[in-house]
């Protein structure tokens, strides 16, 4: 997928730590450096809003990572799986690809849908994130 763009073939763990590691070098190419613990938080910052629009409350910075993973749990409960939190990650991405396509309109692919994800976070802004969501809402 992604990863193969620079000569790896992995599995789907393997795939959200080359993910992660991924992350950290585009972060510090615009001039933010991050630790590996910091990265998943950053990338896990922009579902943090979908859950806000969608379930109306607002969570704090702290909380952000353990709400996210509680309400994907319940999610994933609902049809009949109880997850890890690694696993979640993984889960997390994946209902990423639901959320674009429902979101957005169309059909994308799982490595479009990551690519999405990692674009989001380059702009790193929530001016230019709300109107790029409200371009996508029209």
């Amino acid at each position: 997928m992604e990863t193969m763009n620079i000569g790896h073939r992995v599995t789907e763990v393997q795939a959200l730590i080359q993910i992660l590691k991924f992350h950290v070098m585009e972060t510090m190419n615009i001039g933010h450096r991050v630790t590996e613990v910091q990265a998943p938080i950053q990338i896990l910052k922009f579902h943090e809003m979908g859950t806000m629009n969608s379930v109306g409350y607002r969570v704090t910075e702290v909380q952000e990572l353990i709400q996210i993973l509680k309400f994907h749990e319940m999610e994933t409960m609902n049809i009949g799986h109880r997850v890890t939190e690694v696993q979640a990650l993984i889960q997390i991405l994946k209902f990423h690809e639901m959320g674009t396509m429902n979101s957005v309109g169309y059909r994308v692919t799982k490595v479009q849908a990551l690519n999405r994800i990692m674009k989001s976070h380059k702009i790193k802004t929530m001016f230019l994130l709300d109107i790029e969501s409200r371009r996508f809402k029209q």
